[in-house]
């Protein structure tokens, strides 16, 4: 994702409506819809003596609501009217009217992240990747994202016409708007035994599907969790606290303080167990409020391993206090801290394994992925932060996951990089570690490597036995870029029973070095040949 580099923008959003930044709704900006001199003197009294900090009296003494709340400078203090906190409540809930999109970022206008399944774009034909330039004829390009989401915004039931450009191409689309109650929590079982559960915010209903997810992944037989809280800008601290109380019981969650420096401990809400479960947290710079409540608790009280990018640092808490005039008041009132007494705000939850812009879910899917047995060949082991993880050599070369995998050899420390043999973990060594081929494929016999001229790439393995056909596909056979790990589609042909030919579609384009992989090839008795083998090969 994109990431927006000022803070003071990212602010806003977070201030706002808690997904303006993912989801096709509004910014949820407000302005006073009143100045009644009672409600200006209630919101005064509020600001005095609930405040976080002291407020001049030249800002209390203002003559309208917005220039006091704009006097306050804070970013976090808003004032709604009845149908803007509703609309706020909702977006905390992840209730919205919109078109059903996702979305980031991008100097033309909004660029579609991801489309919700069966929402109105997803209908209408919108996908990932497509840019929205302009929304019933406004042109969105230079706005920034709270403002150009306003225009997809509108009542359940109208429709917004968009134009958008798909690659080089313009197209034109008619969308619905439609109310969309999509769950605070997600999760599924990844790899056959991780359980994997995504919190998109902490609503009211955030800590029952928690629970449900628990309970459904637990009588899967999960052996790990990942719990991600990735783009999870917040939402009912009460929501946090029952959730810590799954890793950490009953112990203190948060420590609050007031402006009096009055400190006010709030506790997890226990749940008769703990997960005992290894478990990995991923964060990222989105990643705030409560989210960062969570976070803290379980980190201080070492219940899980960090991956991903160091947390927003959102340490400040807000309360809603009801006006004269039917308005709501969201005032900051209170800091808070971590059980161990560390800051969080404008501080974050550093992660104990940072992966810059890498994919830290595809990061902590491999950290997950293999399991301590007899014969090790397969598997690779790294230690970090004093945590030992085991990685499945099969799936770290799958494409998905290569480039995961070659970060976490490039920034673990080099003393910490075990090779599996057929009965023990050896420490690499650094001419294995320079030349990573002999890493990728501990579990492969490793042939010399051979020079192709680039106008001559065409490959023939010679088998033993006669093979059966049907196993020679780019499953078994696979020609991968070195630098990549992206597979070359080639052309197979089995000559003599004994023998494949293999030719790459697309010669011309191929050049630099290659691995050359041939697994599971089966022999016409059917009877697998026990062989793993790989060669190097640079073409010139």
């Amino acid at each position: 994702m994109k990431r927006v580099n000022n803070k003071k923008k990212l602010l806003g959003f977070i201030c706002t409506l808690l997904f303006t930044l993912f989801f096709s709704v509004g910014s949820g900006a407000v302005h006073a819809a009143t100045s009644d001199s009672d409600t200006l003197n209630q919101i005064r009294a509020l600001i005095k003596s609930s405040y976080i900090k002291d407020v001049p009296n030249e800002v209390l003494n203002s003559s309208d609501i917005d220039k006091i709340i704009k006097g306050v400078n804070d970013p976090y203090t808003q004032y709604f009217s009845p149908e803007d906190f509703k609309n706020f409540v909702n977006s905390i809930n992840n209730r919205f009217c919109g078109i059903g999109i996702y979305n980031e970022e991008s100097s033309e206008g909004i660029k579609v992240k991801s489309v919700i399944d069966s929402s109105p774009a997803f209908k209408a034909g919108l996908k990932s990747g497509d840019i929205i330039i302009k929304a019933d004829g406004q042109n969105l390009k230079g706005l920034d994202l709270a403002a150009a989401v306003k225009y997809l915004k509108g009542e359940e039931g109208t429709t917004v016409n968009l134009e958008i450009l798909r690659g080089e191409s313009a197209l034109k689309f008619t969308v619905e708007r439609r109310e969309i109650d999509l769950p605070t929590v997600q999760w599924s079982v990844l790899q056959g035994h991780i359980g994997y559960i995504r919190i998109l915010s902490f609503g009211e209903d955030t800590p029952e599907l928690f629970s449900k997810a628990i309970n459904e992944l637990r009588e899967k037989a999960v052996d790990k969790f990942i719990v991600d809280l990735r783009d999870n800008t917040g939402g009912y601290t009460k929501s946090a606290y029952d959730i810590a109380g799954y890793f950490i019981g009953e112990n203190t969650t948060i420590t609050m303080k007031d402006k009096y420096n009055k400190e006010y401990e709030f506790k997890g809400i226990g749940h008769g167990y703990t997960i005992d479960k290894d478990t990995i947290f991923l964060i990222n710079d989105y990643t705030a409020s409560a989210s960062e409540i969570l976070s803290a608790a379980v980190k201080d009280y070492k219940k899980a391993f960090f991956v991903g990018i160091k947390s927003y640092g959102k340490g400040v808490q807000q309360t809603t206090f009801s006006l004269r005039d039917g308005g709501i008041l969201k005032l900051t009132t209170h800091s808070f801290y971590s059980p161990k007494g560390n800051e969080i705000h404008k501080v974050g939850i550093t992660p104990d394994f940072d992966t810059k812009n890498m994919n830290s879910l595809a990061v902590a899917e491999l950290l997950y992925s293999g399991i301590n047995k007899i014969d090790k060949r397969d598997l690779i082991k790294v230690v970090i932060n004093n945590k030992e993880f085991i990685i499945d050599l099969n799936k770290a070369r799958d494409n998905k996951y290569w480039k995961a995998f070659k970060y976490i050899l490039e920034n673990v420390d080099k003393d910490n990089i075990y090779i599996g043999t057929k009965s023990e973990w050896v420490k690499a060594s650094k001419e294995q570690l320079d030349k990573k081929f002999n890493i990728y494929f501990n579990d492969f016999k490793r042939l010399p490597q051979i020079v192709k001229a680039k106008d001559n790439v065409r490959f023939t393995i010679k088998f033993n036995k006669d093979i059966d056909a049907n196993t020679i596909n780019n499953n078994n056979i696979k020609l991968i870029r070195e630098d990549t790990f992206e597979e070359t589609e080639v052309e197979y042909k089995v000559e003599q029973g004994d023998k494949v030919i293999l030719t790459p579609k697309e010669a011309a384009k191929i050049g630099e070095n290659y691995f050359l992989m041939v697994q599971n090839i089966k022999g016409k008795d059917g009877k697998r040949l026990n062989m793993k083998t790989v060669l190097s090969i640079d073409i010139k």
